[in-house]
């Protein structure tokens, strides 16, 4: 059965302030890093992305005594896609380009196209999921991230839309780790913090960054001039 605000309001009265529902908007990107600390990527401009899991196929199954038994083959996570909202500066499409740039010198008449070695171009990402309070309860670490395809620029006279880059990231690996908290609020205060949550529904305003659940206006991350 669909919980509506009543049904869910009534499920947060009854239930203990560490049983509350995750919020699909309540989480923020930390930091998305390259080895070279020229290149900068402002993580208050990521809008969207999804967080892939490490994962184990299935392997070939085995025939014996009248039936296949399946083991675990080989274990792998997903690419990363991080959307951006472009700036003014366009900060965003050159950090993402001179982090590329370390991957292969393919930019430029005098380029060599050479790869480089991973250690040059592998970076890191954290990702932090919080519950109604704002108390971190799980954190999610990707490591040997490197950025691979690049989405194309959607322009259009006829539309005012934000410029947004999406851009997928190779991952090697992955650290998950779950905050050992206690909620500090009680069932009360995390009925009415949930209460003036669902009450205000999630809209798609201009300059919202939703990795925040705030606005770029209301920050002070993005001034127009």
């Amino acid at each position: 059965m669909a919980a509506g605000t009543d049904s869910l309001s009534l499920l947060l009265d009854r239930s203990s302030p560490e049983s509350h529902p995750l919020f699909s908007f309540n989480w923020t990107c930390e930091s998305i890093s390259s080895p070279d600390p020229d290149i900068f990527i402002d993580s208050n401009f990521v809008e969207s992305l999804d967080i892939p899991f490490c994962n184990t196929s299935i392997g070939q199954g085995w025939f014996g005594n009248a039936s296949f038994s399946y083991f675990p083959d080989f274990s792998n996570i997903s690419d990363i896609s991080i959307t951006f909202v472009e700036n003014s500066s366009c900060s965003i499409m050159k950090a993402l380009w001179d982090w590329k740039r370390l991957v292969c010198d393919f930019d430029g008449k005098d380029s060599t196209g050479a790869y480089k070695l991973p250690k040059a171009y592998k970076g890191t990402a954290i990702i932090k999921l919080q519950a109604v309070n704002g108390v971190d309860v799980m954190e999610v670490k990707f490591e040997g991230i490197w950025p691979a395809e690049t989405s194309a620029l959607s322009l259009n006279y006829s539309s005012s839309d934000l410029v947004k880059i999406t851009q997928q990231f190779s991952v090697d690996s992955q650290k998950v780790t779950f905050k050992d908290v206690t909620l500090a609020s009680t069932r009360s205060n995390a009925r009415n913090t949930n209460t003036s949550r669902t009450s205000t529904p999630v809209t798609s305003t201009p300059f919202t960054n939703r990795s925040l659940g705030e606005t770029f206006l209301e920050r002070g991350k993005m001034k127009i001039r």
